[in-house]
């Protein structure tokens, strides 16, 4: 089911792929930055990304005059 809805032009993505779900554990936050909008299946494998999008938010860029 949730295959389907991501062919509405929604990105998908399945944490049953082992490459996927590393990337996820690894880097929650990366792994959610530029995501307008997705569907990510299995995410009770990765509760992390959950909180990514929050986290997300509070990350400066150099585009607000933040360097690193």
């Amino acid at each position: 089911m949730a295959k389907k809805m991501a062919n509405k032009g929604m990105a998908y993505y399945t944490l049953d792929n082992a490459t996927t779900l590393d990337a996820a554990r690894q880097d929650p936050v990366g792994f959610v930055r530029g995501m307008n909008r997705a569907i990510i299946d299995e995410i009770q494998r990765t509760p992390e990304l959950l909180l990514a999008p929050s986290r997300k938010a509070w990350i400066p860029t150099s585009a607000q005059g933040v360097s690193s």
